[in-house]
């Protein structure tokens, strides 16, 4: 055994280096509602799509003799069940995190009432306001009723991307108060609704009858592409929501 070098400290003396004191990585907060949250906003690659073309869609019904407008009639109408089925997982993923962010840090106590408040206010609006369409159901009452059944379900479907914004709004506001007590971010997320889908049934309806049938072709021109007017607000608060969300787990 050779004897220590002359210049080197001796164990606990004056020249010795002091021990190294390792910190223990903070464990990241287990947030199995993220994996959920993202699933959702991608989901909106198959559920929020464009219908083809509108100019199209005449051409092509017009060379089918009309079968194609029940293919269009029946997507129209089943796009609101898709889009209120993916916010409704949305909603729930999102409120499951909130939920346990809350339980994680030790904060269920300060926001467990504003949770239920959601929550009832959620089920509350797809139970009344977002009910769904039945989209084949829909169609099939059309043509037995000769399409007065289509100008009743026209009439929700018009009404859901209006109020399916209002909903949006408000729950982004209870959110943000919800967030901003937990600590979890100190901005807002905002949801500006889209303004210009926000017809009158009726008011498109006597323009029809009242320019025989002309004003028809901007009304179905409008029923064909208002989703896609709307759809661009809802997937920015979905990014902004989804990056707090992975933010406040690391």
């Amino acid at each position: 055994m050779g004897l220590p070098s002359a210049n080197q400290p001796k164990k606990g003396g004056p020249g010795a280096r002091p021990p190294v004191v390792r910190l223990s990585a903070v464990p990241p907060l287990e947030m199995p509602a993220v994996p959920m949250l993202e699933r959702y906003v991608r989901e909106r690659r198959d559920t929020d799509r464009p219908l083809i073309n509108w100019l199209l869609y005449l051409l092509l019904t017009g060379l089918t003799c009309g079968i194609y407008g029940f293919v269009i009639l029946y997507r129209r109408f089943d796009r609101v069940d898709l889009f209120s089925a993916r916010r409704q997982g949305y909603y729930t993923a999102v409120l499951g995190f909130t939920a346990e962010y809350a339980e994680q840090t030790s904060q269920v106590d300060s926001v467990h009432h504003d949770l239920d408040d959601m929550r009832s206010y959620l089920k509350d609006r797809f139970t009344v306001v977002h009910s769904p369409v039945k989209a084949g159901q829909a169609v099939v009452l059309s043509v037995v009723t000769l399409g007065i059944y289509a100008l009743v379900t026209y009439y929700r479907v018009m009404r859901y991307w209006w109020e399916i914004q209002v909903t949006e709004q408000d729950l982004c506001e209870r959110l943000a108060r919800t967030w901003t007590t937990l600590g979890i971010t100190r901005y807002p997320v905002v949801f500006e609704p889209t303004q210009v889908v926000r017809r009158s049934f009726w008011t498109e309806f006597f323009l029809t009858l009242g320019t025989f049938g002309i004003y028809g072709f901007v009304w179905d021109y409008h029923l064909h592409t208002d989703p896609d007017r709307v759809y661009p607000e809802f997937h920015t608060v979905e990014d902004q929501v989804l990056t707090i969300a992975r933010n406040a787990a690391v």
